[in-house]
């Protein structure tokens, strides 16, 4: 199975997003989400999912409190299944982006216009503490955003002209405003923008800490750094954003206290505490390692994507294969959790390198999964990396579906 897109949060949830456009929810196999659809993104908060369709509609579900809070002031304590939330929230445009913290949503669309709605006990992006705040757009004069992330309790973006803003709770100095207080409202950064020394935001990530990288690739990040995770050679905590010295980066993602980045030579880079494995520089320790400058993720190469969450990281290669580190959940008969199994007692697994985690295809109306060998034969004579003339390629999905189907593997017990 080709992976293109994985999001993995707090509490071991992960998604995958494969070639198709498929959702694949390895805490429930069977999300709900429309069969019919493909996606563009997925994004995993602390108990959330969020699933982007090919045309911009934006799928919430999960077991949260505040999930019906997005929508109205009001609590609904349930799982939700997924809910297409109505385009006519976001003024009929598109949704291109979505971040989750762990109480509140953040959501980009097409024209560049900002999202937000949620709760957090301290009244994040509302201005009635007491109470959740639907998903309003929030005016940021002169700013067309074009990527946001989002920290447990805070959230940034970056704009179209470089700027670099950021709002939320700032615990650890993760605003990077220069102080320690709260900041409700969306704010520029000192440091990025189109006047600013040609230093221009692209992409960011947050946690307790954040990190940015400008147009030229170099990094820069702020915040909590008591195990070394701003990968400035120290443990002291920075309120303003400081450049690292590293290579030249094309993504980073912040994890609860480690920074994982990828440079564009396709090799990960990695700095913060090895806690439960997540840094995966090896055999585990009777005393927790944190490692304060970027260092390489040996057995890594060719990658095109990197995660972090808490406690785990993940990275995928120009093949599509997934490599996990870190702390996951698994049943006990089985190394690593397949996605959406449910079989046997779960554990906490620890991986102290990165190691291949396998996804098994799910084909037919009752998710059979297929032989890893039939699996990989399948990704490989659809994939249009062989060109229109594989005559799989020509195959009807009709077809594909029956040939999958003959092919699973059966439980004998059955």
């Amino acid at each position: 199975m080709f992976i293109r897109f994985i999001a993995c949060c707090s509490r071991n949830r992960r998604l995958f997003l494969d070639e198709n456009g498929q959702v694949l929810d390895d805490v429930d196999a069977q999300a709900g989400l429309p069969p019919h659809l493909t996606f563009e993104a997925v994004c995993a908060g602390a108990s959330l999912s969020a699933a982007i369709a090919r045309g911009g509609d934006l799928f919430l579900w999960g077991d949260w409190e505040g999930l019906f809070s997005v929508l109205s002031a009001t609590y609904v304590t349930a799982y939700s299944p997924p809910v297409c939330i109505p385009r006519a929230t976001f003024g009929n445009s598109p949704v291109r982006q979505v971040a989750l913290g762990d109480f509140h949503v953040l959501v980009v669309t097409e024209a560049g216009r900002l999202y937000t709605g949620g709760h957090c006990e301290e009244g994040l992006l509302a201005s009635v503490f007491d109470r959740p705040k639907p998903l309003t757009h929030v005016a940021v004069a002169d700013a067309h955003v074009t990527g946001v992330a989002a920290g447990p309790n805070s959230g940034c973006f970056v704009a179209k002209d470089g700027r670099f803003f950021t709002f939320g709770t700032n615990y650890a100095g993760e605003c990077a405003r220069g102080d320690l207080h709260a900041h409700w409202a969306p704010a520029p950064v000192p440091g990025f923008g189109a006047g600013d020394a040609d230093v221009r935001a692209v992409q960011a990530s947050m946690h307790l800490h954040v990190a940015v990288l400008d147009a030229d690739g170099r990094l820069h990040t702020a915040g909590g750094n008591a195990s070394g995770e701003l990968g400035a050679g120290d443990r002291l905590s920075r309120l303003l954003l400081a450049r690292i010295q590293s290579g030249r980066m094309r993504m980073v993602a912040c994890g609860l206290k480690h920074t994982l980045a990828l440079d564009l030579l396709g090799r990960a880079w990695i700095c913060g505490a090895d806690e439960n494995g997540a840094l995966g520089i090896g055999a585990a320790s009777t005393v927790t390692a944190s490692v304060s400058v970027l260092q390489r993720v040996e057995g890594l190469s060719d990658v095109v994507f990197v995660a972090a969450g808490v406690y785990q990281s993940m990275a995928v290669d120009s093949r599509g294969a997934v490599f996990a580190w870190g702390l996951h959940t698994a049943p006990a008969s089985e190394p690593l959790w397949w996605p959406g199994g449910s079989d046997g007692p779960i554990q906490d697994v620890r991986v102290y390198a990165p190691q291949r985690f396998v996804l098994p295809a799910r084909v037919g109306r009752y998710g059979h999964r297929l032989d890893p060998l039939l699996a990989l034969a399948l990704a490989m004579g659809t994939h249009t990396r062989l060109g229109a003339s594989s005559p799989l390629c020509a195959l009807s999905t009709d077809v594909l579906r029956q040939i999958t189907e003959a092919c699973v593997v059966r439980d004998p017990a059955a």
